[in-house]
């Protein structure tokens, strides 16, 4: 984060250093395509209900875009990268990213998504396409309310979740039309 004149200046998530492996897997697979998936919709509202948040999602992250490829609680689509908690998680450091209190952690001080109160709480686990190590996007859990702590059985259930996720992407991309 950067402060000019007592000012916060947002800034992004860095990008992994395999992006340029990352955005070839994206665009070879076809993930975008799969686009209100009933199963994946189905998965997400699983994680959105086991969390008690009021949105899920399963994302796709791509060069300047977040694409939400399946939803409960919110409109599925294009989203800024810049403002995404998922370009944070795609790097991987952790099985579950998550972010309890948003307002309070300085990676997210001026990020508008923070400001404006839609986001407080996050934590999404890494979805994976044919290539086990370069990461596609998130399942992710977000609510507006923080929360004190990620319990043991959100973070199983994130990970089971996003395995199931997983495992639906490779169908679709093992079944899709040549």
């Amino acid at each position: 984060m950067g402060n000019t004149l007592g000012i916060s200046i947002y800034e992004p998530a860095p990008l992994p250093s395999n992006e340029a492996e990352r955005i070839r897997a994206v665009e070879t697979t076809g993930v975008l395509d799969f686009l209100a998936d009933p199963v994946l919709d189905n998965i997400a509202w699983h994680a959105r209900r086991a969390a008690g948040t009021r949105m899920a999602a399963i994302t796709v992250v791509h060069r300047d875009w977040q694409y939400v490829i399946a939803a409960a609680g919110l409109l599925t689509g294009p989203y800024a990268r810049r403002t995404s908690f998922c370009g944070h998680a795609i790097l991987g450091t952790r099985p579950v990213f998550s972010v309890r209190n948003a307002e309070v952690d300085s990676r997210f001080a001026g990020n508008p998504s923070v400001e404006d109160g839609f986001l407080g709480f996050y934590a999404g686990a890494l979805i994976f396409g044919t290539n086990k190590e370069l990461p596609l996007g998130t399942l992710c859990v977000f609510d507006p309310q923080p929360r004190r702590e990620l319990t043991n059985t959100l973070t199983v259930t994130l990970l089971a979740l996003a395995a199931e996720a997983t495992a639906r992407l490779q169908f679709l991309i093992s079944h899709q039309a040549p």
